[in-house]
Order: structure tokens, then sequence, then C-alpha cells
């Protein structure tokens, strides 16, 4: 988890300022992002990560499903994703909580094996986090998010402690 969230939140998300993502003051700790913002990177550094992870998707990683229609389901698992870590990593201002959540979520692809029933064949595309179950959670926390401003707060960063 953590190379892949260098990649995708480190280097594609601006960091927690608000001269790089073209703000508008719009109130105080209030924020008004231009489309060359918050809302695309966020979307675009989930769909580098489903990029990222195409080869083992198109080896039957995730899904059982080695064909195009397994990169769909990984690259909208991975944008919904994507943004919620996007977020942690931006409402923290470190890495670290994305890089926890990565590691949880895979935690959790694995854990829908264990607690099966071995003689039943799961449809992975709808129980598998990043299919259609985890696109549903996703939906629903991505809109509270939107309706509670957490997109357009400025995140408010605990100073560094001096070296």
């Amino acid at each position: 988890p953590c190379g892949v969230n260098l990649q995708a939140k480190k280097w594609s998300l601006p960091p927690p300022s608000p001269a790089l993502s073209h703000p508008v003051r719009a109130g105080a700790g209030e924020l008004s992002m231009s489309s060359a913002g918050l809302q695309p990177a966020l979307l675009l550094s989930g769909a580098i990560w489903g990029l990222w992870h195409a080869p083992m998707t198109l080896l039957g990683h995730n899904f059982n499903e080695p064909n195009l229609w397994g990169v769909v389901l990984m690259a909208v698992g991975s944008i919904g994703w994507g943004v919620v870590f996007g977020w942690f990593r931006l409402r923290s201002g470190s890495l670290w909580p994305a890089v926890v959540g990565h590691g949880g979520l895979n935690g959790a692809g694995g854990l829908v094996l264990i607690v099966s029933d071995a003689d039943t064949p799961l449809e992975l595309a709808l129980v598998n986090p990043m299919g259609v179950s985890g696109w549903i959670v996703l939906a629903v926390l991505i809109v509270v998010l939107v309706f509670t401003g957490q997109f357009n707060k400025e995140p408010q960063l605990a100073a560094k402690p001096e070296e």
C-alpha cells in the first residue's frame, strides 16, 4: 500500500495549500475550488490507482475477471476509494491515513473469502469492497462528505514541531 499511496496521493495530489489548488476565499475557513482544483485531482489519483492495478486485475486478481470488465470494476472502485483516501491525506496533511486505509481495504478484500462458504462460489464483482457493494458504501460516504462541505473546507493542520 505504501508505494501505491506515494504515487497516487503524494505526487498526484497537491499538499493542503491554498496556493496549489487555486482556491477563491468564500468565507472564514471556507474554500471554493476551481475546475482545476481538488475534485479533478481526487478523481485522477483514483484513476491512476486503478490503472496501476490493471496488470494484476488482468491476471484475475480481485474479481476473478481477467478481462476488460475486471479492469473497469477495479478502476471504478479505485476512483471511489481514491477520493476517500485522498480526502484522508489532504485533511490530515499526512500520507499515513491513506496508507493505513489502503492496508485495511486489502485486509477487507481477503476477509470476504475467509468468512464465506467454501461450497458456494462468490460473485466477487458484487461482494468485493472494490466491487458493487463497496461502490454503494463509498457513494453514501462521498455524498455525506460533499453535503457536509468537507471538500470545500481548508484543512486546519497542526503546526510542525521544531527540530
